[in-house]
């Protein structure tokens, strides 16, 4: 509907992407399995290759793309729903906080 007045209206969709925030889930072994069993590319995107999928959608380039949204996420928007629970430490804290990873 906006294609008209030239606005492309494109999203970029990451999913897992390996950060310092992240490692938590990355270092458990038993979690990162889980995750990795439904991720065909078996890996998570890092933050580089975020930004240069963002450069590269911001420089002009793809003009011609009106209303697509890119999924970085290693192959797995075509699988399921899946939900992965796990425990992750505080920071500064001894306690144990729930954490969630909705895949």
């Amino acid at each position: 509907r906006l294609a008209p007045y030239g606005a492309t209206c494109n999203s970029l969709s990451p999913g897992g992407v390996s950060t310092a925030l992240n490692a938590p889930v990355m270092e458990d072994p038993e979690l990162w399995q889980q995750i990795m069993s439904v991720t065909p590319l078996k890996k998570w995107a890092t933050a580089e290759e975020i930004a240069g999928m963002a450069a590269v959608m911001v420089s002009g380039m793809g003009r011609t793309c009106v209303g697509t949204t890119i999924y970085m996420t290693g192959g797995r928007e075509r699988l399921p729903t899946t939900t992965f629970t796990t425990e992750c430490p505080a920071r500064n804290s001894k306690k144990r906080l729930p954490f969630r990873c909705v895949a």
